[in-house]
This record gives structure tokens, sequence and C-alpha cells, in this order.
């Protein structure tokens, strides 16, 4: 098979050949791949990376280089880092440029290393694949096994502290989020997933499910959470459990700080017990609220629960359309306390519920213009006013779309997508957006005007490129590549270039990690103030937040669908909300 290098700063491994595929992950300048295969137009290499992985990327960043050039030597197995602070470079050696850092105790797999063995090619669990110095790697595998490794035990995010290779080097930058290709139509938001099944539909007539034993069962809350040999971290890893999965409690420390537990598998072990979460005895009782609105179900099947968590029963299936009345999430949002038609209550995940907001048999919501957004998993665009017309495209649940024109009392609106797409569609399922989606007249942070003044810019297709995107770039550490291409993920780059135009100061940076420390926190949001996101699958996103509706709040920002754009996004990837360091409204 013929071998491949990346020549792109990162790009982007797909589920398929075109963008319109998931993304798998992403591969580094320099690093090396298999070819397995061409799409049939001769644009997309059908690849396999070092650690197995095997997707799609663009030819056009790929260099065929000859089959008799050495790889580097696989040495597969778990890491920890033992310094403070440790660059993750580009390639083995401190002439690469630096694309992160890794920080005390934190895990990494060890995926091939240099001829010398003095640098290891290692990911991270966000994926991110780079270089570091072997002297300060700790083997975790006696034995390595080409296993990959689960994630750590979550720590609070450090503040950069010098690393300590023997190397002149500035203080470590706080490690950025994977910088995307010049690839057409990178997002920071997650790929498209296909419809969501929870959990899986149960056999005919199938058994009840055992009550949980409340006492001593916990919840996993970490992403991911070591099960030890014994009470602390110096003990061997045994396996590890994920976020959602329920555990029973056997014993615990003379502190309290960890506890033993048992597995559905029957494997017994240590858990810390800062990441359990006891379950409650009895789940709160319904107390319907005016204010929370109602929830339509987006699964196909979706469990109705005695409590917020796995660990509790079943008591129904909901079918895909649903419509729920909510009481309220659990703290952490994950979860929503509903009751249906016929008075049955329950919980159920947020992740599978979309608010409807009461709006869409509104009368009055029929001749709205402005922002609106799509309330059910699909609105067909029609290039004109009819339904016998060419059909354009098709919008998502909580897609945002602007009306342009109203035909009769409603019948059919004219929209325009994110991507500049126009066409008609029936507005039934259309809500506006109100007033949260217009600049008032006295916003409390300056650069909101600013925002809203390039409400519309987007990515452009084909080779061309929007320079005020790359303007956007240019105010952050990006100015020292020129022309780079508009697909390049710009979502920080556009709140850095905002905020800078009122004179603030910024974090210079267009990735979204020092966004999450910009300033000072603040625990409700005001209307202005930057918020920050981490997906489900690890990316991250920056934009400015506008307002909310049950458990999705809305926010005006860069490359939310390549553009500058209205989007909504779920309350439970909210990391946190930031203003200017001693901000003081006037």
């Amino acid at each position: 098979m013929s071998q491949a290098i990346v020549t792109a700063y990162a790009l982007y491994l797909r589920g398929g050949p075109a963008k319109t595929y998931a993304a798998l992950g992403l591969l580094f300048k320099d690093e090396r791949v298999e070819i397995l295969g061409s799409s049939p137009d001769g644009r997309w290499e059908n690849i396999r990376t070092a650690n197995n992985t095997q997707g799609w990327s663009s030819r056009k960043y790929l260099q065929i280089i000859d089959e008799g050039q050495d790889d580097p030597t696989p040495v597969a197995g778990n890491y920890k880092v033992t310094v403070s602070a440790l660059y993750l470079r580009e390639g083995p050696g401190t002439s690469f440029r630096s694309v992160g850092y890794l920080i005390r105790d934190e895990l990494v797999v060890s995926l091939s290393e240099s001829p010398d063995g003095n640098w290891k090619q290692v990911k991270r669990l966000n994926g991110t694949v780079g270089w570091s110095s072997s002297k300060y790697l700790l083997n975790l595998d006696p034995d390595p096994i080409p296993e990959p490794e689960p994630e750590p035990e979550p720590d609070p995010e450090p503040e950069p502290e010098p690393e300590p290779e023997p190397e002149p080097e500035p203080e470590p930058e706080p490690e950025p989020e994977p910088e995307p290709e010049p690839e057409p139509e990178p997002e920071p938001e997650p790929e498209p997933e296909p419809e969501p099944e929870p959990e899986p539909e149960p056999d005919p007539d199938p058994e009840p499910e055992p009550e949980p034993n409340l006492e001593i069962r916990y919840e996993i809350i970490a992403s991911a959470l070591y099960v030890r040999q014994g009470p602390g971290t110096s003990y061997p890893a045994l396996t590890f459990v994920r976020k959602g999965d329920i555990v029973s409690k056997l014993g615990e420390s003379a502190d309290g700080s960890w506890k033993q537990v048992r597995l559905n598998n029957a494997i017994s072990g240590w858990c810390s017990g800062k990441y359990l979460l006891a379950l409650p005895g009895n789940p709160p009782p319904f107390e319907p609220t005016s204010d929370k609105g109602q929830f339509r179900v987006s699964a196909d099947l979706l469990h109705l629960r005695k409590g917020p968590g796995v660990g509790y029963a079943s008591i129904d299936l909901l079918r895909k359309g649903t419509i729920v009345e909510s009481s309220g999430p659990t703290a952490d949002l994950e979860w929503l306390q509903v009751r249906l038609a016929d008075g049955q209550n329950g919980w159920c995940s947020s992740s599978y519920l979309y608010c409807l907001g009461g709006l869409e048999n509104d009368p009055a919501n029929k001749t709205t213009m402005g922002f609106h957004r799509c309330i059910t998993n699909k609105i067909t665009i029609y290039s004109g006013p009819l339904t016998s017309t060419a059909v354009l495209t098709s919008l998502v649940e909580e897609e945002t779309v602007n009306v342009l024109e109203v035909i009769g009392d409603g019948e059919w609106k004219k929209v325009v997508t994110a991507r500049g797409l126009i066409g008609w569609c029936d507005p039934k399922y259309l809500v506006s957006l109100g007033e949260v989606a217009i600049l008032q007249e006295n916003e409390e942070f300056p650069w909101m005007p600013v925002a809203f003044n390039d409400l519309g810019q987007r990515e452009l297709p084909g080779p061309k490129d929007n320079p005020r995107i790359q303007e956007y770039m240019a105010s952050t550490n990006l100015s020292e590549y020129s022309s780079l291409p508009d697909e390049t993920d710009w979502c920080a780059a556009f709140v850095n270039w905002t905020i800078e135009q009122t004179g603030i100061s910024t974090t210079g940076w267009a990735t979204v990690y020092p966004w999450m420390t910009w300033g000072d926190e603040i625990k409700t949001p005001r209307r202005g103030c930057v918020v920050t996101f981490r997906w489900d699958g690890g990316g991250q996103h920056v934009a400015f937040y506008l307002g909310e509706c049950g458990d999705h709040i809305r926010a005006i920002g860069g490359n939310q669908s390549d553009a500058v754009w209205i989007k909504s996004y779920p309350k439970r990837n909210v990391v946190n909300y930031r203003i200017p360091k001693g901000w003081v409204k006037a």
C-alpha cells in the first residue's frame, strides 16, 4: 500500500469521501498515513492512521511518498505526564512547532516513537496527536496493550506553567482546540448525527427492570473514571467506567474519599468518590410551572424513568413526536422532569427533548419576519412557494433561518439559511426568535452592534475566500499565516476581532480554550456576554449570549453554520459565561 504525509496544519479524517460526512478526528502536519484507496473523482483518499483509525481525507492536503520510506517505530501503550507542563509538538524534536501542552498526570496513548527513542508520538483524550519528550512520560503498562487509554479522572483546568524541557522556550500557551484544515466547510460544532436512539428498544413484553438499590448505588459523572486495585491513584487501574454507568457500593476508605464498588460485569475495585453521584432515595414530586414550556421527543424511542438517571427503572417508552410538559431540569441540565398528556410523570434525558416554547400554534407567529428556528426534525425548503417546485434543502431541529417575505396569511415564508441559500417553506414549524435576535437600543456590551453589523458574513463557496473572515483571523495569533482560507475554524477569531473593535483587551487567540478563562466568570448570563461551549464529542465553541428558551440558549457568533449567524445550542454544553475583567455595568 502507498503512504502519504499530511501537508496541512490540521486535516479532518471523515467517515466518507465528502465534507458532509462526520469528522472522525484530526490529522496533523507531517503525520504519516496509509493509503487504502481513492474516491472515483480522485479528490478524496481512503486512509488508515498510525492508530488503525480508517477514514477519508482530502487528497489536496496529502503528499504521496515512496513506499520504501521508513515509518516511525510503532510503540503502543499508556503513559502519564510526570511534569507540570509538557509541550506537544508537530514532530520529534524541539525545533518543531508546539501544538499545545500536556499537564501533570494527564494520560495519553503512545502511537509511535522516534528512532532514538527520545520522543513519542502520543494521542490525547480529545483526539489531538503530537510528539512529546519521552523523558517526562511514565509508562503505565509494563506489558503494553494496544487499547486506547480511557479519559483520566478530571481535575480543574490548571493555569499554564513553564515546561521543564531543557530548552529555552516561552511559557506554554493555553492549549488551543484543534485548528481545522483548510478544507471546505469545517464547523466548530459537532457534525450532524443520525437520529439518536438513546437506549435499545426492548423485546416484546420485557421483564420489569429491577429497582436500583438507591442506598448503595452511584452514577458516574466523569467522562471516564478509573477502577483501581486500591483506594488511591498509586494503585494500578483495573479498568474504567464511563459517564452514566451505574455501580454498586461495597465499602469506602477511612476518610470516605474513595469508594469500593462493583460493576455490572461483577468486577470490583476502588473509584474516587469525587466523581460518583449517589442516587437519591426518592425522585422529587412533579411540580408544574408555567415558564418551562413544552417539549417534543426527537428520538425514535425514549425511556420515561422514575428518576433522573439510567439507574432508575423505566416506566414507559415515549415515541418520536410525543409532546410532554416539563417542570424543569436537573442541575447539570441532562435530565428533565416531565408529565405526559395522560398525567403520567417521570424523567427523560434532555438530549432527546426539544423545546417548543408554546408558539407553534400561535396565529401571530404565521406572519412574523426575522430570525426563526425549526421546531421539527425536518422542514423542506423549495425553490418556490409550491410543493411542486424543486427541493433545495431541508432544515433540521433547532436550525435557524431569516424570514425575508411572507405570502398571504402566512401560507409560505421566504427564508435565507446561514449558508446563503434562499427558498420557500411551510412556516407551520418555524417559530420566531423575537426581539432576542434584534439589536437592542441600549446594549450593555459595546461589541454587540459590531457583531450584529456583520450578521450574514459567510464563507464563500469554491476556491474564493471571504476577506472579512480573513480579517477576523488576522486579529489573532494566526496573523503570522498569510491568506488563510475562510474554511479555517474562526469562531474564536470572530469574538476576538469583534471585542477588539471596541478597544477592550482580548485573548488574541483563534482557539476557544483561552476564552474559557478570559476576564471574569459570571454565573447568571447577561445579554452580550461571552459564552463558551464544549461539545459531547470534545469540540469547543465560543460566541455571544443572546437569550434562552427551555433547555437551549440563543447566541450570535462566527462560524455558526459557516457564517456570522444566530443559532440555538443546548445549555448542557455551556462551559461558562464571561465578561471583561472588572467590568461595571453602566
